[in-house]
């Protein structure tokens, strides 16, 4: 289990990322986060290797009570919100994801139900290119935020 947190402190947020890089995969996970105000976090997707920030795709791990929707896909906008009434998320519970990356085609699918299937007609080359997959915790407020990933299993497509 991979276990992330920042002490409270927003300046803490951070990224786990990959050594290898991947373009088009299938990446399964389990996850629970906590159910403190904005924290938040993510699963960013083919991001430029050493880059502290978000270069391409984010699936975000949230709560919809705090416009931060669970499996919801965003760049620098929501471009689909998956679960944006947060009824298919268990909270405080290991929850299910599954991201299929083909492309400018994402889906993802949550404790089995596919939220996001969303194809970026015009995307920026960057987001295409082969990178890695980071984990990002995210948003503390003061509080000692935590989000949990298990049983993580990727497979490139060809």
């Amino acid at each position: 289990m991979i276990v992330g947190g920042q002490d409270g402190d927003p300046k803490r947020a951070g990224l786990l990322t990959t050594a290898e890089q991947f373009q088009d995969f299938e990446l399964e996970l389990e996850f629970m986060i906590d159910e403190h105000g904005k924290y938040n976090s993510g699963v960013y997707l083919r991001n430029e290797p050493k880059d502290r920030g978000r270069t391409g795709y984010q699936i975000n791990i949230g709560r919809g009570a705090a416009e931060e929707y669970c499996a919801g896909l965003y760049t620098d906008r929501w471009l689909a919100k998956g679960d944006e009434q947060d009824t298919i998320r268990r909270k405080l519970e290991w929850n299910q994801m599954r991201i299929l990356a083909r492309a400018g085609h994402i889906e993802v699918t949550l404790n089995g139900m596919k939220v996001v299937d969303y194809t970026d007609r015009m995307p920026p080359e960057r987001f295409l290119a082969p990178g890695v997959l980071a984990l990002q915790t995210y948003g503390a407020e003061g509080h000692s935020g935590w989000v949990k990933f298990r049983n993580l299993r990727i497979r490139p497509l060809k």
